[in-house]
């Protein structure tokens, strides 16, 4: 189980993550959740236990928002759960799905 208290340092290892290896997602819940249409690009700036705030490239200007979480999360599998889920939420196209296989790594989020 990966299951470890949220922190300072959890919540900036999750925005590095977030932000190298997920830019489509964080984006998306800019267009999605704070209505910032179009989103040409979306960095993390802050994450907590509520919810994140957002730097939003939207051409002309660059907004910063606030996004809450739909409830606090408590530990870094539901923080896993709830970007997750956001993004189901919020993918501008139907997600394949997630199989065992061939380019599939197990244990990244």
């Amino acid at each position: 189980m990966r299951m470890a208290e949220l922190s300072d340092a959890a919540f900036a290892a999750m925005t590095t993550h977030m932000n190298d290896d997920h830019p489509d997602a964080v984006a998306a819940y800019a267009q999605h959740y704070a209505q910032c249409n179009p989103a040409i690009g979306a960095r993390i700036v802050t994450m907590d236990a509520t919810g994140l705030t957002l730097s939003v490239d939207m051409g002309a200007q660059t907004r910063d928002v606030r996004i809450d979480f739909a409830r606090t999360v408590t530990d870094t599998d539901d923080a896993r759960a709830m970007l997750i889920s956001m993004w189901q939420t919020s993918a501008p196209q139907p997600l394949p799905e997630r199989t065992q296989g061939a380019g599939v790594r197990e244990g990244r989020g």
